[in-house]
């Protein structure tokens, strides 16, 4: 049933309570951010602590990617299906439980437990915020609002992971996850009060309603057309390399080939999550203003692959250059985001958190085998050093176990090239 435009609708009594529930449902997503990326600056804590190797800290920090990866379509179906309030709440309380058990672990399995819980409870979060997206605003602000999600994320993974490396220096990795079980339930009670499922009557929803809206005929339509299939390949090769360089091994490998200390890394990575922050709504607005998704999505990942070539294999130490990399880097994976717009401007709304799942699925499967690959690589092929239960890697053995990254980004620009763009038009109805 073809349809022009949205019909007109009447402004929302409460201007300013979808800006309220995107802000609070946003939060979640960085405490979620945060406790995944943890073991990165924690790795010589862990090891000395639960007696463990590389390939074990690989495992643990997969743990949280595996039901991550498992629960992504489910959650994403039962949101669409239900609304995000009661779910997403139940997450996030998950999520803190999982965050309480991992810092009373003493061996792997005990971490790993805990890790799962933080993945189940965690698979919510990013879908979670689509769905809000598409219920509460309108399709023209979607990709720029989605950039904006994405810089407050990173703003607060920034700051986030500085205040986690303070904590474990004060209190220890334990009692920094402790304190973080903490705001994990005060989220969870304020999402279940504030968050609604949706718009409180249809006279303000942003979405014409289909009334011969089937889900299963809907969601198999999704799964049959070609272009799925290729966001979802785009999608899986660009996000993959982030989560295993920038989630777990980047600081790692600055603190091995340039010789630095943990916070002089930190400082240094810091500049791909600015860059991320700044471009990512910017290109948002700029994709839908020009109408022109595409465009953007080659440039960007042409950019990232560039990159972080530049960054494992530099043609010279200086630091100003390394810096230079890593911004360059945030700007190219700032396209990213658009790909979750193309799919959901391909998508009815009825799907749309289903379809972000799919997205979302592949790539974390990829992340969490990439990064187990690394640990393999890591504790089979290269000599691990150790010193004053402080463990050191070797620029040599970090560069050969990082190598795929380049080449997952270098194949990302080329289904980047087989994108049909959608020129920023949301769909409503299926044809």
């Amino acid at each position: 049933m073809p349809r022009e435009e949205p019909i007109q609708l009447h402004p929302h009594p409460r201007p300013f309570f979808p800006w309220a529930i995107w802000f609070l449902s946003s939060l979640f997503l960085v405490y979620r951010e945060i406790l995944i990326v943890s073991p990165s600056v924690m790795i010589p804590e862990l090891k000395s602590s639960l007696s463990i190797s590389s390939q074990d800290i690989s495992l643990i920090a997969s743990m949280a990617i595996i039901p991550f990866i498992l629960f992504q379509i489910p959650f994403g179906i039962l949101i669409d299906r239900f609304g995000p309030r009661r779910i997403t709440s139940a997450g996030i309380l998950t999520a803190a439980v999982g965050c309480l058990i991992f810092a009373m672990s003493y061996n792997t399995f005990s971490a790993c437990f805990g890790r799962a819980l933080i993945g189940i409870g965690g698979a919510v979060s990013f879908i979670n915020v689509i769905k809000i997206l598409s219920n509460w605003f309108k399709p023209q602000l979607f990709a720029t609002i989605l950039g904006v999600t994405i810089s407050l994320t990173v703003l607060g993974v920034l700051f986030g992971d500085l205040i986690l490396v303070k904590h474990i220096r004060t209190f220890g990795w334990r009692g920094a996850m402790i304190h973080y079980t903490i705001l994990g339930v005060v989220l969870a009670i304020l999402h279940f009060i504030f968050v609604s499922d949706k718009n409180p009557a249809l006279r303000y929803d942003i979405n014409p309603k289909d009334r011969s809206f089937n889900f299963s005929f809907s969601f198999k339509k999704l799964l049959k057309q070609k272009q799925t299939w290729i966001l979802t390949a785009y999608a899986t090769f660009s996000e993959a390399p982030l989560f295993i360089f920038i989630g777990i091994w980047a600081l790692p490998f600055l603190t091995a080939y340039h010789h630095l200390n943990l916070s002089e890394a930190t400082f240094i990575n810091n500049f791909y999550l600015i860059a991320n922050a700044i471009f990512a709504p910017l290109f948002g607005y700029l994709s839908t203003k020009m109408k022109n998704r595409k465009l953007f999505l080659i440039l960007g990942t042409l950019l990232a692959t560039i990159s972080i070539l530049s960054i494992l294999h530099p043609f010279t130490d200086a630091r100003f250059m390394t810096i230079l990399s890593f911004i360059c880097m945030g700007i190219g994976v700032a396209v990213i985001p658009l790909c979750y717009a193309v799919m959901h401007e391909r998508t009815v709304p009825q799907l749309t958190a289903t379809s972000a799942a799919i997205l979302t699925t592949f790539f974390a499967l990829l992340g969490a085998a990439g990064d187990q690959f690394v640990g393999i690589f890591l504790d089979k092929r290269w000599v691990e050093s150790y010193s004053k239960t402080m463990y050191y890697y070797s620029a040599e053995s970090l560069q050969g176990a990082l190598l795929r990254i380049p080449i997952w980004f270098g194949i990302a620009f080329l289904i980047s090239l087989f994108i049909k763009d959608t020129k920023a038009k949301q769909k409503y109805f299926e044809d």
